[in-house]
């Protein structure tokens, strides 16, 4: 299996994990995104705590053009972030990266840790003042599992891929 060090994360085979977190501007990451891409890369691993879903969905976009076959060269996972570790936020959560990405549907979506955060609006990141994470520790993360894994979103879309 071969490693690759980015400088910013670690690259294995052909998955590339977008953990940057805020450490590259959107245009940075755009490029690595193309770059990727035109090395072959399909396997883009992103999450809405990482804050760059909106930058990859563009430059995979740019990439897709519209055409759908393209589209099925790629499998783009994202993940529910500890915050949102709830069963009622589980929609809200998967709308809005769904949104950011742009794309006509996600392939994987996860559950980004087995904890959750506290849920503050606004804050992916929400911590205690002595600068620990706000950790709820009274979530039900059976709840949300059943809550993820029962809508099946987007079904048509997923049978018509079967099928392709």
């Amino acid at each position: 299996m071969e490693h690759l060090w980015s400088g910013h994360t670690w690259i294995v085979d052909v998955n590339l994990t977008l953990t940057i977190i805020s450490q590259a501007s959107d245009e940075e990451l755009e490029s690595a995104v193309a770059d990727a891409l035109a090395a072959g890369y399909r396997h883009f691993d992103s999450a809405r705590a990482y804050e760059n879903e909106a930058a990859l969905g563009r430059a995979l976009n740019k990439w897709i053009g519209g055409d759908k076959a393209k589209r099925r060269e790629l499998f783009v996972v994202t993940k529910l972030p500890p915050g949102g570790n709830r069963p009622d936020l589980v929609q809200e959560y998967f709308d809005k990266s769904y949104a950011d990405l742009g794309l006509e549907y996600i392939d994987l979506y996860l559950m980004h840790t087995p904890f959750a955060f506290e849920h503050v609006p606004g804050d992916l990141h929400p911590k205690n003042p002595d600068g620990t994470m706000r950790v709820d520790l009274t979530t039900d993360l059976i709840a949300v599992w059943k809550v993820s894994t029962v809508e099946i979103m987007w079904f048509k879309k997923v049978e018509d891929s079967l099928y392709f």
